[in-house]
């Protein structure tokens, strides 16, 4: 990640730190290239005054010193770990800058997931993987966003919306049956798929 790009990640992540709902939040900082190191390494953690200086202190010192882009190893361990709440989707940020040889296996594996996981991305730069950040998202039930260079006032309001996105409830489990009468009448709809 050059230097500019790597300050739009920082101001990303430190907004959406300071920004999470204080109740009920648990939170964790997984930095991913060619190799992936996650800052609390027990899991998730509560969100409080503590935590949030520690992650704030590492998001601070970040810098792109990790090599490429590998997204699916950090994937396997996070899915690994069930979320904290039965019933209560996690909430996962994706970050990136770069490009992946196995975009399709990335958004395969994350759509396996999505009925435990909602996946919201932000793809920093004019090198991003646009189909990456936008597959990722879409597979997981999220939202994405593209800081392009010229953008970067906006990167608060980008941040600011997707966390708004990630709080509103999530349908889970839902099931839809039409009755005999019905079913001719019924041809499409949307989403075509549900979570």
């Amino acid at each position: 990640m050059a230097g500019h790009k790597t300050e739009n990640v920082r101001r990303a992540m430190q907004l959406l730190i300071r920004s999470l709902p204080a109740e009920g939040t648990f939170f964790n900082i997984v930095e991913f290239g060619s190799r992936h190191e996650t800052l609390f390494k027990s899991g998730s953690v509560e969100y409080n005054q503590e935590n949030l200086d520690i992650a704030l202190a590492r998001i601070a010192n970040m810098n792109a010193e990790l090599g490429g882009t590998n997204i699916l190893s950090p994937l396997k361990d996070i899915f690994s770990i069930p979320p904290h709440r039965k019933g209560v989707p996690r909430q996962l940020f994706i970050l990136t800058d770069g490009q992946v040889e196995n975009r399709q296996e990335c958004i395969s594996y994350v759509r396996m997931h999505a009925t435990s996981t909602r996946v919201f991305t932000f793809g920093i730069g004019a090198d991003v993987d646009a189909n990456l950040v936008k597959g990722l998202a879409k597979a997981g039930e999220g939202h994405a966003e593209l800081l392009q260079p010229h953008m970067t006032e906006n990167i608060d309001i980008m941040v600011m919306n997707q966390l708004e996105r990630s709080l509103q409830p999530a349908l889970v489990g839902l099931q839809v049956v039409f009755s005999d009468a019905l079913r001719p009448l019924v041809r499409s709809f949307s989403p075509f798929r549900m979570p």
